[in-house]
């Protein structure tokens, strides 16, 4: 159970808002920091399909395996981006691969719109946030 002892009730809503909001299109979230090295295996298209079909197929499970202390961790895994993004852009482009090196660069932006891969039905937020909310102690 996640503790967040210390914090006022607004902050702890707004904090159980975000993480339904990430947990919803987890894999795209997760994506934005660590999916730009799918680029380096798969290129633009399959890598934009597999992060899709892993957000697709993950808004159906999501309201079964919610875990707030896990939730907690992704925002660090997708500030990486910040470091990922460059880093693989500078990469592609010491090896002539202009257009990589852009799409690398931009891959935060571009799995952003990527998070729209939803099933339809697929869990609300609010429910999600009702569940963060019974994961926290106060």
């Amino acid at each position: 159970m996640l503790t967040l002892k210390g914090y006022s009730e607004d902050e702890i809503l707004r904090f159980v808002q975000l993480r339904a909001m990430e947990w919803s299109s987890w894999p795209a979230f997760l994506s934005m920091g660590i999916g730009v090295f799918l680029l380096l295996k798969f290129g633009i298209l399959h890598s934009i399909l597999i992060v899709m079909s892993l957000n697709f197929v993950w808004t159906i499970f999501c309201k079964y395996i919610v875990n707030a202390t896990i939730a907690n961790y992704g925002v660090f895994v997708k500030k990486l981006m910040w470091v990922t993004c460059p880093g693989v852009s500078i990469y592609f482009f010491a090896h002539n691969n202009i257009k990589l090196a852009v799409v690398a660069l931009f891959w935060g932006i571009i799995s952003m719109f990527l998070q729209i891969a939803r099933f339809p039905g697929s869990a609300k937020v609010g429910d999600l946030e009702r569940i963060f909310y019974s994961q926290i102690s106060k």
